[in-house]
Parts: structure tokens; sequence; C-alpha cells
């Protein structure tokens, strides 16, 4: 990833830097910096205040004889700056810019999610100039540091990314890998993040500790996310090069703050161009949904006494019901499921929508993978895949998105499934009550006698008797 750059940094940044001068270095630190924790600091500071020009010893402290023998006068006459350890949070930051301000655009956060970028105000330049300046300074006198990261602390760092760019910034360690020595570093000031070799880092001069932060996170209002297509990407890319107009309603938020931003050249909204290309996208990829669960037929009869049923689901046995299947009925569902299978392995992965009635393949347990009639409960998020009920079981699962097929209409046949309440007297079916239950029926494999099967209007339910079992709970 290419650390970005607006276009008028860039006239900033290659411009000659401010001759460095020495005396930077005796500078006081801020006053709120030496408050609390701060008093070692202090100390440290005033010693190296007494005694400008360090001894080679000091200069050449943790180097090797034949190091220090190759330090030249010029190098011997330099101070060190003071450091100091901060996190982000001791950083101060400026306030969010003006409604109606300019901005430039530094980075997108690499995410799908939200139409998020980096900005600073226009008004902000000059700080980030002498945050560049300083910091390229300061890392040509401080030494690299001497072991691994502080992970969460402040440091300076270059860019090792684009070996062009010969520029330091302050940056957060976060995180360190001992076996490659690279620690991916965040950079404050941008917004992005790279990986850097530990011993490139320097840690950072309390005289930058004052230069407040000016980067703000922000998201274009009403525009769910960028688009993908190569020609939104390209529009992204030309807008970190222009200088845009930011409108916003309210208080400003922390972090996210839902702008409108403008084209000051074409004058053209930017939330309007992404919104007019999400409604386009949407409307290439809607397709009516042609079944759903109301297109199934469901096993309909007013009392059945003497049958043997099969146990589909029984999770719900803690509220009083069960899903079972007459097994007469079992040829209807190995009909089904051998249709499934060769609908689904002879068709292409299918894109559903929320209540489509599908097909998916899965796997119960140990069992080999198996095509269902499904309906697409909701898609699972950051995956590609969806949670969904199975038709003739009962039960609700999760399947990749790559095992979804459309379904065909030799498919809508009726549903052999049957909910039924339990009918168990007077007695509360507590978790144990259901745990006994399971255990009792597991015994018979999930076969068991129902006396009765009855559709009851007054509830707009079946009630199953199942005396065998419950007179023993």
């Amino acid at each position: 990833m290419k650390l970005v750059k607006p276009s008028i940094l860039r006239l900033i940044f290659f411009r000659k830097l401010v001759p460095f001068e020495e005396s930077t270095f005796e500078q006081n630190p801020p006053m709120d910096l030496m408050n609390g924790n701060h008093v070692e600091e202090k100390q440290e500071r005033n010693e190296v205040k007494a005694s400008p020009r360090p001894s080679t010893s000091a200069i050449t402290n943790g180097m090797s004889p034949s190091a220090s023998e190759n330090i030249t006068p010029e190098r011997r006459s330099v101070a060190l700056p003071e450091t100091i350890s901060l996190n982000l949070l001791d950083i101060p930051r400026e306030d969010f810019p003006p409604n109606e301000s300019l901005i430039c655009i530094l980075h997108y956060p690499d995410s799908n999610k939200a139409s998020q970028m980096f900005i600073h105000g226009q008004a902000s330049s000059a700080t980030m100039k002498k945050i560049h300046t300083k910091a390229k300074e300061f890392a040509a006198i401080l030494p690299p540091i001497k072991q691994p990261p502080e992970l969460g602390k402040i440091y300076l760092a270059p860019f090792d990314v684009d070996p062009d760019d010969d520029s330091w910034y302050r940056v957060v360690a976060k995180s360190y890998d001992p076996e490659s020595e690279l620690v991916v570093v965040a950079y404050i000031d941008f917004g992005n993040a790279s990986e850097v070799k530990w011993n490139r880092l320097r840690e950072f001069p309390i005289q930058m500790a004052n230069i407040p932060r000016v980067t703000f996170r922000v998201v274009l209002k009403g525009v769910p996310c960028f688009g993908n297509k190569e020609e939104d990407k390209f529009y992204k890319q030309e807008l970190t090069c222009k200088l845009l107009k930011m409108k916003y309603e309210g208080e400003p938020k922390r972090i996210d703050t839902e702008v409108m931003l403008y084209d000051t050249e074409s004058k053209v909204c930017i939330n309007e161009y992404f919104n007019r290309n999400e409604a386009l996208k949407k409307l290439e990829h809607f397709k009516p949904v042609q079944y759903n669960l109301d297109c199934v037929p469901m096993k309909q009869f007013t009392v059945l006494e003497n049958v043997d049923i099969a146990i589909q689901y029984d999770e719900t046995l803690d509220k009083g019901f069960i899903y079972f299947v007459l097994t007469s009925d079992y040829t209807a569902i190995s009909e089904i499921e051998k249709k499934a299978t060769e609908v689904g392995e002879a068709t292409q992965p299918y894109k559903p929508q929320k209540g489509e009635l599908c097909i998916a393949k899965f796997a119960y347990g140990n069992d080999e993978p198996t095509w269902y009639r499904v309906v697409i409960e909701k898609k699972v998020e950051d995956e590609y895949a969806y949670f969904v009920y199975f038709v003739d079981y009962g039960n609700v699962g999760k399947v990749e998105g790559k095992d979804i097929r459309e379904i065909v209409q030799d498919l809508i046949v009726e549903c052999p499934l049957i909910c039924a309440s339990i009918d168990g007297g007077n007695e509360p079916w507590t978790k144990e009550r259901a745990a006994k239950f399971r255990k009792i029926a597991a015994k018979s494999m999930n076969i068991l006698k129902a006396q009765r099967i009855e559709f009851k209007k007054d509830k707009d339910d079946y009630v199953v008797s199942l005396p065998e079992i419950v007179n023993q709970l």
C-alpha cells in the first residue's frame, strides 16, 4: 500500500527543508509534559541543557569501539534530543475542521464495510509540514531503538514500502513478529499501516509531543460502501489529488463523522456519485423471489391414530413441541433429497435473497454431505455463508454460499414435516424433563408410536399423544 500524500502536501513536502538548528534540541519541553509522571524527563532535560555537547562516551554509548572511532567531530558536536514514552492518547488533537471547510483525503482503509476515509483540513497543512520536517530532522540524529518496540507506544519510522520515500513519520507500534523481526506500525498522521524492521524505529522526541494530530476518520453520509469497479477505484485515487469542500450537520463525532464532500472544481457531490453507483449495482442484481416457504404445500390431516413417527428435530422440547415425520413418508423425503442432489450437482452456485426457497448442501455431524430444501434466513456477516432453515427437518444451520443452488419447479412438492405440541399433561417442560424424553426416545432410534395426532382448530396447531414416553417422565 502506497502512503498517500495529497497534492497540497506534495507542494510542501518537495520544498527545501528548513535548515536544521542545533538549538532545537535545547528547547524546553511543553509544561503539560513536565507534570505528573514527567519529573524524570524534566531532570534529564536540565542535565542535557547544562552540557549541550556531550562527551564522546555519551555519544558512543552502545556502539562498538570501531564505530566510535569513525565518528566525525561534526557528529560529536550534535546533542541527542530527549525522548519520551507516549501512547496515542497522549498526543493532543486539533479541533475537527469547521463546516464547509476545504479538506484533503489522505487514505482509504482497506474495508468494504463503509465509506470510510482519513482526511485533514487545508488549514492544518502547516502543521503537517512541521510534523514531517521535525520527524526527518530528529530521525537523522536519533539512534535506532535497542530492543523490539513496546506495543501501543509512539515512535518515529520510515515508510519502507516506498523506496523513494526518505521521510519519517509518527507511528504507533501495533504488533511484532519475533521471527521476521517485523513490526506492524500505524501512521497516525495518515491512517494507514505497514511493516517495518524493528531496528528501523526511533524513540519519540519530546519536542514533538505537543504537535497535535490533525487527521480524522470520516464516512460519506448515506453511502454504505465504495464500489469495487475499476472506475470506482480510479475515482477514489483521483480524489486524493484534489481539494474538496466538506459539509456536515451538528457537532462532529470523535470518529466517523458523517460528511458530504464536493469537488471544488466540478462541483460534483462525491456522495451522490457513489450513491448512484450503489443504486445501479443493486438494480443489476435485483431479482424477485420466485419461491418462498409459502409456495411449499404442507402436510394436512385432521386425526391420525396409532402411527409410527420419526423425530427430525427435538431442540424445541423445552418449549413442549417437536418436529417429526410419519415413517410412511420416508420415501417422499428420500425422493426430495435425490432430486435435490441431481439439481445441486448439475448447476452453478446461486446468490439468494432473504426468505428465498433454495437447495443447499450440508453435512449433519459425520454424515455425508446431502442436498436439502432450505429457506434463507440471513447472510452471515463477514462471510460468504448463510443461515438457513431446513424445510423438511425443522432446524437452522449455516451453509457456505458456494453450496447454495436455485430451486427448480420439480422440488416444489409437499413437505412431510409435522410440528406438534406434545400432550404431556399438566407438567411443565423443564430442561430436565426434555433431557429425559430424549434419553428414552434415543433407545428406539427416535422412532416412536404416536397414539394420536390431531389438528386443534382453536390452537391452529397439531397435538401429538406419546403416552409410552410421557408416562415415564
